[in-house]
């Protein structure tokens, strides 16, 4: 077993959190997905729904699926094309699913960029009342070493 692979492992194992690996294996924002036991996410935001966008859980999802609209947002804005992301995750179910999350990105930007910042704002807030142990975070630095030691 890898550094990494008993890092994840701790983690699987630490309550209240539950960790979930990303589709992708391309960095991206919110690469781990790490849920924070009965920590209900509220929003203030008001935002249009449609057929390719839900409102699930206090946050928005690609409709039907797990996967969250600041996701698509965040790869959608780091270049990566409608294609590569069914590719990269290929649960939402069709390529139609991504263009039309796109398209409603599109339509609507004020909301989303307020969605976006209430999650990045709940985010620090979760951060805040529940850090990471030192000896966690020790982990994660040496795994980073030993996975890529001239970046480190």
């Amino acid at each position: 077993m890898s550094g990494l692979e008993a890092i994840v492992e701790d983690l699987r194992s630490l309550p209240p959190y539950r960790l979930e690996a990303p589709p992708s294996k391309e960095p991206h924002k919110g690469s781990v997905l790490i849920a924070w036991g009965n920590i209900k996410r509220g929003s203030s935001i008001g935002m249009p729904t449609n057929e390719y966008v839900e409102v699930r859980n206090g946050g928005y999802y690609v409709a039907g699926t797990r996967i969250g609209l600041d996701v698509v947002v965040y790869d959608f804005r780091r270049g990566r094309s409608p294609e590569a992301i069914f590719e990269a995750y290929p649960s939402i179910g069709s390529l139609a699913k991504v263009y039309g999350a796109i398209t409603f990105i599109l339509e609507h930007p004020a909301e989303v960029e307020a969605y976006l910042k209430d999650q990045d704002r709940i985010f620090e807030q979760i951060k805040a009342q529940y850090p990471m142990p030192q000896e966690m975070i020790d982990r994660f630095e040496r795994a980073k070493k030993e996975a890529a030691p001239g970046l480190a």
